[in-house]
């Protein structure tokens, strides 16, 4: 009985000098899930970008992080895997809020209104005379759907009717010469429209025209602003370029004090909006010069000024239209024939014939596919579907992406 202490002595010497030598000690503790050492691996905690529920104000918002906490970790973990979203940067090098949550805006229908809100910032940088819609529409076109297909994939929150619907926080760079600012702009869209949006029911620029749209830039308050769509016949020159490795790790997140536009830190008093012209939020209005137009002639000929071109009479009868009629070039536009549901794959190719070929190729496979076009000389969108969950769509998408195809994984309610 006396060689018991004895025993427990040596033990305790025995685990220290294993410390000691940098062997590892014991695990004791609940191995950790997937999902964690997962998202260790990409250099995130739930910790630095979930809010705990003490993080929020009032009682309907508490309830929601205690009631989904895993589940926004697992989002976390699905916007980092994806390849549409894998270049998201969960916060700037300068910049760190949290990074998914609950949260409300200021004209919201009621005061606690709760939106699934994923805060980003994206490695795009654009010229400040670009104004605020343009750079919505860019960026809302290359990762809301991808976004908000992740967000509605969980069917737990989005059945929930505590949660109205969802957010996009976006943020980005602008140059103003050799000056470089902080721009944000977030969208709240109801559940249904990112059903609608998801299905190919409405359009992305229906889906910009009825959100609740905010801009922020760096130590100014958070102002609502209206979006407008592009003149019609006129192409906006719109070409951002991407910050060099911008593919940093999320272990990369520092702090800031940049206020967060739902005021998740302040939620028991709104903030107040003050509702503005777009041009004073994008900082100037874009002058012809940013403009191109595509297609149009110039009216003077400038490309030769010096020698005005000879006018030559022919008969009405020998000129003749060889343009297909109208309806004819209307029925040669693929639209999409079925709605596809459950988890999707959607593919971008540039030719409708490429498309055809692969849509052949997965239908003989045992996948439903769909075809259409974005657009007049828009990318063409295959649609595949036929997959049980999204990280058997991910495996497909993986497996086409050795074949140069590239897409990625969403949830069409």
């Amino acid at each position: 009985m006396k060689g018991y202490p004895i025993l427990s002595v040596l033990a305790l010497a025995l685990m220290l000098v294993l410390t000691a030598c940098g062997l590892p000690a014991l695990r004791t503790s609940e191995e950790p899930s997937a999902v964690a050492e997962e998202g260790r691996a990409k250099g995130f905690t739930k910790q630095s970008l979930v809010p705990d529920p003490p993080y929020y104000s009032t009682a309907k918002s508490k309830h929601l992080a205690s009631q989904y906490e895993t589940n926004l970790q697992n989002l976390l973990v699905q916007i980092v895997s994806n390849p549409a979203t894998e270049t998201l940067q969960f916060a700037d090098t300068n910049l760190s809020i949290k990074s998914i949550g609950f949260f409300s805006h200021a004209t919201a229908k009621s005061p606690d209104e709760r939106y699934l809100e994923v805060i980003v910032s994206v490695p795009n940088v654009f010229d400040e005379k670009v104004n605020f819609s343009s750079k919505l529409r860019f960026l809302f076109s290359r990762y809301a759907s991808a976004l908000l297909s992740i967000l509605s994939s969980d069917t737990d929150i989005s059945n929930d009717k505590l949660v109205a619907g969802y957010g996009l926080n976006f943020s980005w760079r602008t140059t103003s010469g050799s000056r470089i600012n902080l721009e944000r702009g977030v969208i709240y869209l109801p559940k249904d429209q990112a059903q609608k949006l998801l299905s190919g029911q409405i359009s992305q620029e229906e889906v910009l025209s009825g959100a609740a749209i905010y801009a922020v830039r760096a130590g100014e308050p958070a102002t609502q602003v209206q979006y407008t769509q592009p003149a019609p016949g006129l192409k906006l020159e719109l070409q951002p370029r991407e910050v060099e490795g911008s593919k940093l790790s999320r272990s990369d997140v520092k702090e800031s004090d940049l206020p967060s536009p739902s005021g998740a830190k302040a939620e028991g008093k709104r903030p107040e909006v003050v509702s503005v012209p777009l041009e004073t939020v994008a900082g100037s209005k874009p002058s012809r010069s940013d403009v191109k137009e595509s297609g149009l002639p110039s009216p003077s000929g400038a490309k030769a000024e010096g020698k005005r071109p000879e006018v030559v009479s022919v008969p009405s009868e020998t000129v003749k239209d060889k343009r297909p009629p109208a309806k004819d070039l209307k029925a040669k536009r693929p639209v999409e024939t079925k709605i596809l549901r459950g988890y999707v794959v959607q593919l971008s190719l540039t030719k409708l014939a490429e498309a055809e070929h692969w849509s052949s190729m997965f239908e003989r496979d045992g996948y439903s596919t769909s075809i259409r076009m974005v657009g007049e000389n828009g990318p063409v969108h295959l649609r595949v579907a036929g997959f049980s969950s999204y990280a058997e769509g991910n495996r497909f998408l993986i497996d086409v992406g050795k074949k140069n195809l590239k897409g990625y994984v969403l949830f069409a309610p």
